[in-house]
Parts: C-alpha cells; structure tokens; sequence
C-alpha cells in the first residue's frame, strides 16, 4: 500500500470509529435515561397503590364502607402526587445536569479523538513529503497532548456513570423515607380476638366508626402531607442542588487539573 492510499485509509477509519463512537453514546444515555424514568414511573403507581390499600384496609377495620371513604382517598392520594412531582423533579434536574456533563465530555472526546486521527494523517503527509524531523516531533507533541485530553474525559464519562448510580440510589432512599406508606392508624392492628370482642367493636363502629376513622386514619395522613408541604420536601429539594453544585464543581476540578 502507498502512501497516498494510506492516508485515505486513515481518514476511512476516521469516520468509521467516529460514527461507532456516537452510536455507542447514544445507547448509553438511551439506557441511562430509560432506567431511570422507569424506575421513576414504579415508585409512583407502588406508592399511590400503598395509599390506597391502607385505607381500605384501615376502613375496613372501622367498619366503613367505601362510598364513605373515596372521596378523602383520592384527594389524599391528590395530595401525595402533587408532593411525588415537587420530589421527583428535584432529581431529575439532578439527573439532567449528570447527563449534561456525560454529553459535553463525549462531544470533547470524539473532538480529541478527530484531532488524534487528524495529526496522523498530517505525520503521513509530512514523511510522504520528507519534511523535517522538527515537524513529526511537533505532531507527536500534540497527538500526546490529545491523548491526556481524552484520557481526562473518560474519567469524566466513567464519574458520570457512577454519578448517576448514587443519583438514582438516593432518590430510591429518599423516595422510601419520606414515602413509605405503613399502618398508619393507630387502633387498626390486626389482633386476634373473641368472638364478644368484635361484637363490641362491631357496635361501637356503628356509633363512632368514621369518626374514629378520621381521626386516626385521614387526619393523620392530612398531618403527613401538611408536613411535606412546608418543611420536608424543600430540605430534599435543596440537598439535590446541592448535590448538583458539587459534582459540577468536582468535574470542573478534574478539567482544570488536566
């Protein structure tokens, strides 16, 4: 092979693992992206389940029937989606800024690896023209340079992948500790007891069933949600920015070293 068809098959593989390089990120950020609005959209419909069966449960316990209970559940289960969406963009702002980070540091790798191609192409062009040595040690200069520069932003690909694990692990936790629906009445616990007993229980819930339903079943939650409102959701809110100033700043730092 001479070295004229050398340098076309240079620049051949050039857009050959260019275009391998972009198909392989757009894979990785379909993935990425996929998973984590699926896992999204899993821990909302399990959570407005959750709500749902505990109170039918807990109404069921107090004797209520469910034209007497519908209405409150759903405008509780309202509530919590409204709660849910104020939780969930907080992370996915986070996610976006991940993202954002992972595509600016592919965009500059595919740049680098151009620049790569492109300077060996230049050092064939220059021995196929017998220039001086002076002009292959400045090509190696450079070619080295561009090495550390893709080097650099695959460490920032892989921190961003890792990123994204610990971004989609606290939101898990955090979606659990703020979410989590247990038995949240307090005299509705499943307990054996005698036949005389539920009688009782039977007579009283004629009486005072709802209004013992209310009290520690729907006042409970409207506590819960009132809680969230204006106080719990804004302290996750901002530990997600802050989160996201950090890792920006840890990125910034990993470019300025290199």
């Amino acid at each position: 092979m001479d070295e004229l068809e050398k340098i076309k098959t240079e620049n051949q593989n050039l857009v050959q693992d260019i275009k391998q390089l972009a198909g392989t990120e757009d894979s990785r950020v379909s993935v990425i992206s996929a998973i984590f609005i699926r896992l999204n959209n899993e821990m909302r419909l399990q959570n407005i389940q959750d709500i749902k069966k505990d109170i039918a449960y807990s109404a069921k316990d107090f004797g209520q029937l469910p034209e007497k209970y519908t209405n409150s559940m759903n405008s509780i289960v309202r509530s919590f989606v409204e709660e849910t969406n104020r939780f969930m963009k907080a992370y996915n702002d986070e996610f976006i800024n991940i993202q954002n980070i992972m595509y600016t540091a592919e965009e500059k790798q595919k740049y680098y690896f151009f620049k790569i191609r492109e300077a060996n192409v230049m050092r064939n062009i220059c021995e196929l023209a017998e220039k001086p040595v002076e002009s292959y040690e400045n090509l190696n200069q450079e070619i080295n340079g561009y090495k550390r520069k893709l080097a650099m932003y695959e460490k920032i690909i892989a921190r961003c992948d890792k990123e994204f694990e610990d971004c989609k692990n606290r939101r898990e936790e955090d979606f659990k500790e703020l979410f989590e629906i247990k038995q949240e009445q307090a005299l509705a616990v499943v307990q054996k007891v005698n036949p005389i007993t539920k009688i009782i229980n039977k007579i009283k819930n004629m009486f005072h069933g709802y209004e013992n339903f209310s009290k520690y079943v729907l006042q409970k939650y409207a506590a819960r949600i009132n809680k969230m409102k204006v106080e719990t959701i804004e302290m996750y809110v901002n530990k997600t920015k802050q989160n996201t100033v950090n890792f920006a700043s840890e990125i910034e730092e990993m470019t300025g070293a290199a």
